[in-house]
């Protein structure tokens, strides 16, 4: 078990070294994102119309990452943040993966979420936690861009 939950903290110590390496190519996101935040502070419609189109954007792209959208979570609230629950289904070509990518290249926000994805998947095929299969992927929208991947064993029926 000790083996196992090493594994797994040196799975996220990889993402994290990851997602340091892309800080450069996240500060335009968190720029993007910072200003629909302050858009959304007053409540316009043009900046509810903004984020409805980064979903808009993001949700067929996730199916081409290899994703299956389980649910979304919107919280209107000061950061908004928007929640997308999906499951690795198919693993993507490299080629494939750089097509969408390059689709993406006016959508940041999108685009951000997808290379996210694709790590996820990466370290997901890498990563064996004995009975703890990965259950539900999390990809957060906002200022503070996030994945979390929640691992569970198949029986356990705890779903937070």
């Amino acid at each position: 078990m000790r083996e196992k939950m090493e594994s797994l903290a040196q799975a996220a110590k990889d993402l994290a070294g990851k997602a340091q390496e892309k800080v450069g190519e996240g500060a335009d996101v968190v720029r993007d994102a910072a200003g629909k935040v302050g858009d959304v502070g007053k409540f316009g419609t043009e900046a509810v119309q903004s984020l409805t189109d980064d979903l808009n954007e993001l949700l067929p792209a996730i199916k081409k990452a290899g994703y299956h959208v389980q649910g979304v979570d919107l919280d209107a609230a000061i950061p908004p943040k928007i929640a997308v629950h999906c499951h690795l289904d198919t693993a993507v070509s490299a080629e494939d993966r750089a097509a969408l990518l390059e689709s993406l290249s006016c959508h940041k926000i999108a685009a951000a979420g997808i290379r996210a994805l694709f790590q996820v998947a990466d370290i997901q095929s890498r990563l064996s936690v004995g009975a703890l299969k990965p259950a539900d992927v999390i990809l957060e929208l906002g200022i503070s861009p996030a994945v979390k991947v929640r691992y569970r064993e198949t029986d356990s029926g705890v779903t937070n």
